[in-house]
């Protein structure tokens, strides 16, 4: 059986160098959770190699609470203190307490923008970059946006995130694909990546035409109506269609594929309200609430509680 290709940079002897490299480098991640422990980890590499930080991963996952973002963010002088002693992880004071101060950065930019990964990805619109290297010696240490990445990380008070870090972080959750052409993975990325825009495509003309879907027309158009009248907030459509004010999230709705074309709404607080119309309400910060609605009916579509609900909103993405 012929061996599989492979990226020049993997030991095929080293088992985690493989199983990283097949199933993870270069697969576009959008959890929250996963974007975090990859920062802190390509921050914790600066300086040594990635197998270091691979052999370490799981001491990484015990010392930092499986990388619970909101928990690291509390780290205190004790627990860091403590992580310091930890011979499991890289025991840089710099480093240890860069993930502690970056903790607290990444939730903010979670409140701005509604999800961490809404926010990084955007710099590539929201899908990867196909690269097509055939050699190793072409694969750059950084590029002009992982410089603009970094700088406005910098600017928002993280650090460990110079621009050759951003740019390996990029590459391992699927920003960029950068597998050699040779290396099988290149081709299966590459089949996933055409997938997915196409499927992206078809999503947004449906949201954008609502075709065959003349009910569901009727309830957007009544609601986005009235957002507009609200005050200057910018409008997206992409999968879904968001209104934000101030770089902050405010309300998206999509559609099911269903044919009366229910809309789906979600309406963003600083905290929870207690409605029989809501279909839930979930929790996604200290201080930030999502309220979601189910709309079937032009009742609901301009109804007094609806509208009340929608500024609320509005007016906790202006504060």
């Amino acid at each position: 059986m012929k061996e599989k290709q492979r990226c020049t940079w993997v030991n095929p002897k080293n088992k985690l160098d493989v199983e990283y490299h097949d199933q993870e480098w270069g697969v576009p991640v959008f959890d929250d959770r996963l974007l975090f422990e990859m920062l802190i980890l390509e921050g914790a590499q600066a300086g040594l190699s990635w197998t270091t930080i691979l052999n370490k991963r799981e001491n990484y996952k015990k010392a930092f609470d499986n990388f619970d973002v909101k928990k690291v963010a509390k780290y205190g002088e004790k627990k860091i203190a403590e992580l310091l002693q930890n011979e499991g992880i890289v025991r840089n004071k710099l480093k240890v307490n860069a993930s502690v101060k970056n903790a607290k950065v990444f939730i903010e930019i979670q409140k701005e923008f509604g999800s961490f990964s809404d926010y990084i990805w955007n710099f590539v619109n929201h899908k990867p970059i196909q690269n097509h290297f055939k050699d190793i010696s072409e694969i750059p240490a950084k590029t002009e946006l992982s410089d603009t990445i970094s700088k406005d990380l910098k600017k928002r008070g993280m650090s460990f995130v110079d621009s050759t870090i951003m740019y390996a972080f990029m590459q391992a959750v699927g920003m960029v694909n950068d597998h050699e052409q040779k290396c099988f993975r290149y081709r299966e990325l590459s089949k996933k990546v055409k997938n997915s825009i196409g499927s992206s495509k078809k999503r947004n003309k449906m949201i954008g035409t609502f075709t065959n879907k003349p009910k569901t027309q009727n309830y957007f158009e009544m609601i986005e109506d009235y957002v507009t009248r609200l005050g200057e907030c910018k409008k997206e459509v992409k999968a879904q269609a968001s209104y934000s004010v101030n770089r902050k999230f405010l309300w998206l709705w999509a559609y099911e594929k269903t044919p009366d074309g229910t809309l789906y709404m979600t309406v963003c607080l600083d905290k929870q309200l207690d409605n029989p119309h809501f279909h839930y309400v979930s929790q996604v910060s200290p201080n930030r609430w999502n309220h979601h609605i189910v709309v079937k009916s032009a009742e609901t579509a301009r109804s007094d509680w609806l509208q009340r609900l929608v500024r609320e909103g509005f007016e906790f993405a202006k504060k």
